[in-house]
């Protein structure tokens, strides 16, 4: 007999196996125990610099732009970027993971 004459003849078997395979499969799965998606983090400093009173042009000119400058001169660093706004200015560093 050969394994399509055994599936037609009996379906309800092959039925059965498949289904022990999918939850065995499952059971393997779950008991496991590693992170196929583990939780990293890109590496990330944010400053964040408060003056009252102080306008947007001032903010860029005074804190924003030197910030960005200094950061800039440390190492591993990939990307920074900046938003300033009226008495606030904040600064994202983003380094590599090296």
């Amino acid at each position: 007999m050969t394994i399509p004459e055994f599936s037609t003849r009996y379906p309800t078997t092959i039925t059965m196996a498949a289904l022990a395979v999918i939850l065995l499969g499952y059971i393997s799965v779950d008991r496991l125990g590693t992170d196929l998606l583990p939780d990293l983090h890109t590496p990330v400093i944010t400053v964040d610099l408060r003056a009252s009173g102080k306008s947007p042009w001032e903010m860029e000119e005074r804190y924003t732009r030197r910030l960005e400058r200094d950061i800039q001169t440390i190492s591993q660093v990939k990307r920074v970027y900046s938003v300033t706004r009226a008495s606030q200015s904040v600064v994202v560093a983003e380094f590599s993971w090296e």
